[in-house]
This record gives structure tokens, sequence and C-alpha cells, in this order.
């Protein structure tokens, strides 16, 4: 067999060979991923979409809030006993605003004008809320302005009546007292505390100083007292805890007198 016979028997065996190779290599595309899928990232999984809110939905009906503390309790109508100490610790307070300022001009004792500079600042603050509290129970106080002019003399008396008469009228957002007593403190109390403003005005010099310390003696005696039992037996809660919370100062204001009344009794052995 010539050579060139020989070439091309080959030939056409390689060929067969190739082509039969061809037949057994598996589908590339089927079977393997290209370099381009290998690197293309997976398929993210579809979430399960949300349902709609419901009517119980939070955010669309969120719970109630906490019930708001009920205030029915601070603003009710008090009793007349209640109402009575409001009008008369009231009247106390304006006078000893009144009586303070006297001091603070007329003493002569350093000790007692600094005390009735004390009385002043204290008792302004204690005026202050109990007018807001009466204010909040619809109690009408005695309509004595704490600025009146202290004078001596039948004046002095008129001022009082004519408060007696301003405390007598009806004032329509006042329910806390009994039609008797309404708008009214005691008028023979606040006739008594006039006239001994008026006496104490007249004063001066130690006499003055003498007459004023006896006189917060026995006003802050009668008054811790009743501050005392108010703070303790009041049927309202608002104003058992003004009684409690002013207390401590009427006590304090006790203390000084005593102290400065047995100073002088002791400086005139």
């Amino acid at each position: 067999m010539s050579r060139r016979a020989i070439t091309s028997l080959m030939t056409m065996l390689l060929l067969a060979a190739f082509a039969f190779a061809s037949t057994m290599q598996p589908n590339r595309s089927q079977s393997e991923p290209t370099q381009q899928e290998k690197t293309q990232p997976a398929p993210a999984k579809q979430e399960k979409a949300q349902p709609a809110p419901t009517k119980q939905d939070p955010a669309l009906n969120p719970m109630p809030s906490a019930p708001v503390q009920d205030t029915a309790q601070s603003t009710t109508t008090i009793n007349s006993d209640d109402s009575a100490f409001l009008k008369d610790a009231a009247h106390d307070g304006v006078m000893e605003v009144q009586i303070g300022r006297l001091a603070v001009d007329k003493a002569t004792d350093p000790e007692i004008k600094q005390f009735a500079q004390r009385l002043i600042d204290d008792h302004s603050k204690a005026n202050q809320d109990l007018t807001a509290l009466a204010s909040q129970k619809g109690v009408s106080l005695p309509a004595m302005s704490d600025t009146a002019t202290i004078s001596p003399g039948s004046q002095s008396t008129d001022q009082a009546t004519a408060t007696s008469e301003a405390m007598e009228k009806p004032n329509p957002t006042d329910t806390s007292a009994t039609k008797e007593r309404h708008a009214r403190v005691d008028t023979d109390a606040m006739l008594k505390d006039e006239k001994d403003l008026s006496k104490l005005s007249g004063l001066s010099g130690d006499a003055f100083d003498r007459a004023f310390i006896e006189m917060q003696v026995k006003g802050h005696e009668r008054d811790v007292k009743e501050f005392e039992k108010v703070s303790k037996q009041a049927k309202d809660p608002d104003v058992r805890a003004f009684a409690a919370n002013t207390l401590p100062t009427l006590q304090g204001h006790l203390t000084t007198a005593r102290q400065i009344q047995d100073r002088m009794k002791s400086n005139k052995k």
C-alpha cells in the first residue's frame, strides 16, 4: 500500500474517532453552568406578602391610654365646716400680714421687727395658697384686702362692718355652705380682731412691742390648735393637706413669739 493511501486511511480513522468522541461528550450547556452563571447571584426567595392590617392593628387602633385620674374629688363642693375653716383662715392670714406691717413700722425691738417681716412673708405665701384652694372649691373668701389701711378709732370698726356685709353678699360660685353660713366668717371674732388691731396701732415703744408679742402668742396658739384639728378631721383631702402643710409654719411662729415674750419678761425683772 502506498504512503498516500496509508495517510488517507489514518486521516479517516482520526476523523471517525473524533466524531465518536463528540457524540459521547455531555451537553455543556445543560450539565455545567457557564462562568457567567457561576457569578450570577442566586435569585432571592419571594417574601410572603404581608396581610393588610386589620382593625386590631395597634397602629390604626391604639390601646386606650391610661384613664385620666378623676379630679372630681378635688373640685367637689366641700361641706360647711371645711368651708368655714377656709374663710376663717383667710381672715386670720390677712390680719397677720396687716399686723406684721404695723410692727415693721412701729416696733422698737430689732428682733420683733425681724419677726414681723417673717410674718408678712410667710402669711402672704399661705394666703396665696389658700386663695387658690378656695377658688378651686368654689368658696367665697372674706372681701378684705391685705393692703387695707390700719387706722385707730371707729374707722377700723367701720372697715370690719363693711367687710362683713361684703361677705354676706351671695356669690353664684359658692355652693359650699348652708344658706345661714353663706360666704361668712365669725363676725364677732372679726370685729374683735379689728378692735385689737386698732388698739395696737395706738401704742408705741415698749408698750407696742409687748402688746404685739402677746397678741402673736395668743393668736398662734389658737391657730396651731385649729390647724392641727383640721389637718386630721377635715372631710376634704385638699383642705386637710393645706392645714397640714401650713401647720409647721404656724408652729414656728408660735415658738419664736414665746421666746421673744420670755426674753422681754426676763428683761423687765
